[in-house]
Order: C-alpha cells, then structure tokens, then sequence
C-alpha cells in the first residue's frame, strides 16, 4: 500500500514564492535602484525651486508698503506663469528622460518596472495626480502623504506612487 503524503497544516499554497530577489532583480534591466536619501533630496530639491520662485515673485510686494489688493492681478499672473513654466518644464523633462529638476540634480530616473522608459502619461496620470489628488482632502490628505512617503522604508525601496503606476527610481 502507496503512503499518500499530506502537506503540514501550516503549508500554504496560496502563498507567494519565497526566492529571493536582489537589487538587480528588482530594478528590471540589471539597474540600480535609487536609495531614499536620493529621492528625498531630489523631492526636496523640487519643493525648494517651485515656492523659491514663488517667493521671488512675491518678495517686491512684501518688502513695500503696496497693499495685495493693489497689485493681486500683477502677483496672480506672475504666479500663474511660474506655476505653468514650472510645471511645463517638469513635464519636458520627464517626457525626455523620466525626471524632475530635482531627479536631475541627483542623477536618479523613473523607470518602469522592467526598466523600460516611463511614458509622461503613465507618470502624470498613474503616479502624480492620483496621490496629489488625495493630498488635497483636509486630514485624509495628511495621512495618505505620510503613508505614500513611509512605504520607501519597505525592502524595495517604492512608494506608494511607484506601485500604483508601475514604477521605480533608478540611478541614472
């Protein structure tokens, strides 16, 4: 008579596979991953050249006695130009090589998952706005902010915009 052998309680079979994956792995196409002081550099880069530009435009109305009323057009154009410029040139930049002025400053580079270049559609649509749509809602916002920034800290180095769209930052 045949033993018939029965998997342990425990076993799952449902379960993912258990091989391990390196950096190379991950990044698809043998590239390096980016590392998080990077990324939050390049982050910090950006933020600091779109309000710096901001502050700029404003710092003539703060450093005279002109009231905002006087000058609301003048100072709501202008922002609107930096706004438009700036963003325009983010989208320029990501068309051509995956990156902000930040990314570029730092030498890093969205890809997708396989490595292959990341279309500006898929990084706009699936990356940027539907987190930065969420940002927006009062107190949810805050807390789905920090929880897209402290998903980096998971062994692959992505955020919660990189799952959603399908993308890494890699070291360009």
């Amino acid at each position: 008579m045949q033993q018939v052998t029965r998997p342990d309680f425990f076993d799952n079979p449902y379960a993912a596979s258990q091989a391990s994956m390196d950096e190379s792995t991950v990044a698809g196409a043998g590239q390096e991953m980016a590392g998080r002081g990077m990324r939050w550099l390049a982050t910090i880069i950006d933020t600091v050249l779109m309000y710096g530009g901001l502050a700029i435009i404003f710092y003539p109305w703060l450093s005279k006695e002109a009231s905002l009323e006087s000058d609301a057009v003048k100072f709501g154009l202008l922002s609107f130009a930096w706004l438009i410029l700036w963003w325009g040139g983010n989208c320029w930049l990501i068309y051509r090589n995956g990156q902000t002025v930040g990314k570029k400053i730092c030498r890093i580079r969205v890809v997708r998952e396989d490595g292959s270049r990341c279309s500006l559609a898929r990084y706009v649509f699936m990356r940027a706005l539907p987190i930065g749509v969420v940002r927006w809602i009062p107190y949810l916002g805050g807390l789905a902010a920090f929880i897209d920034a402290v998903m980096i800290f998971r062994g692959n180095y992505r955020c919660a915009h990189d799952d959603m769209a399908g993308t890494i930052v890699v070291k360009a």
